[in-house]
């Protein structure tokens, strides 16, 4: 396996070491609103069929942001926009509980 020294699969390296995996793919979300990937292969081989599969998940995933630009992903990893986050309208309050001994 070539080795790749990028914190990402490094990751996804140890990932696979601790659970037993020959093969992972990670996807993520930063705090600036990127999406992305890494994957890991045990061999040269499994490293090339992870990031096939890896890619094609990504542009697959790419599609549903319609609005997003794809770019191209940079080494076993790919970043695209995030679409904005829904805003959901808060609940009205609660109305206040029923006064003791029937009021006054």
């Amino acid at each position: 396996m070539v080795w790749n020294p990028s914190p990402e699969v490094a990751a996804a390296r140890h990932f696979g070491k601790k659970f037993g995996a020959d093969r992972v793919i990670i996807f993520y979300t930063t705090p600036s609103g990127q999406f992305g990937y890494v994957s890991y292969g045990q061999t040269p081989a499994l490293c090339g069929e992870t990031r096939r599969v890896a890619e094609t998940l990504y542009q697959k995933v790419g599609e549903t942001f319609s609005a997003a630009e794809e770019q191209r992903p940079a080494h076993s990893r790919g970043v695209l926009p995030l679409p904005p986050p829904r805003v959901f309208p808060k609940a009205p309050p609660a109305p206040p509980p029923p006064p003791k001994n029937g009021g006054a």
